[in-house]
């Protein structure tokens, strides 16, 4: 949770409320919902870092059978599909 001078200075430079910058999870996403995934520690090496471009993922469905936590499946905007844990954080857009 950011503090609330952060929260009034991204408010007062980009004239965004503080919801536009809240992160969730990729298991609260609903269905067909778009977002950006967020590097987790560790190898993340196909990111690319915060810095450079992100791909555009589109919720695809969930996948339960086979995993001992729960995922879903994700399709980026050229079409390839990549799976998740539902405690990766993302940014939903709108």
């Amino acid at each position: 949770m950011a503090s609330k001078t952060t929260s009034q200075l991204k408010a007062d430079w980009i004239e965004m409320s503080d919801e536009c910058f809240e992160t969730l999870t990729f298991g609260e996403l609903k269905i067909y919902q778009k977002f950006i995934a967020l590097p987790l520690p560790g190898d993340n090496s196909g990111h690319g870092g915060f810095k450079g471009a992100h791909y555009v993922f589109t919720k695809f469905r969930e996948n339960i059978d086979g995993f001992s936590i729960p995922t879903g499946t994700a399709r980026d905007n050229r079409g390839v599909l990549s799976s998740y844990p539902h405690s990766m954080p993302v940014i939903l857009l709108k």
